[in-house]
């Protein structure tokens, strides 16, 4: 499909039309960054409880993530962790190689 013009939009629709949110992705490295960077407090304790109240998942997940005790994690809560990131930042979140992957709101998306 390389070879036709898409519009941004549907580009960024693409990966939800395949099922993405529902994937487990080896993002866990790049969730522990976001968690850190975005609710890191005091104790690891107290940011797994600040973490889990605002992405909507039990702390022992946030725990687990952090403690580098899960390599996969669903790909709507890396997308949540991202948003809060873009949020509090205002900047892309840079990946390994320093590749910035971002959200961005298009014009028309249905």
């Amino acid at each position: 499909n390389a070879d036709r013009p898409r519009e941004t939009a549907e580009i960024v629709l693409f990966p939800m039309q395949r099922g993405l949110p529902s994937a487990a992705l080896e993002f866990a490295d790049a969730a522990r960054e976001m968690i850190n960077a975005v609710f890191g407090a005091q104790s690891r304790h107290q940011t797994c409880i600040n973490a889990a109240r605002a992405l909507g998942v039990s702390d022992d997940t946030v725990s687990r993530i952090l403690g580098r005790e899960t390599r996969k994690i669903e790909a709507e809560l890396l997308f949540r962790c991202l948003g809060m990131y873009q949020a509090r930042f205002g900047k892309p979140f840079a990946f390994g190689g320093g590749v910035g992957v971002a959200i961005v709101t298009t014009g028309g998306a249905q």
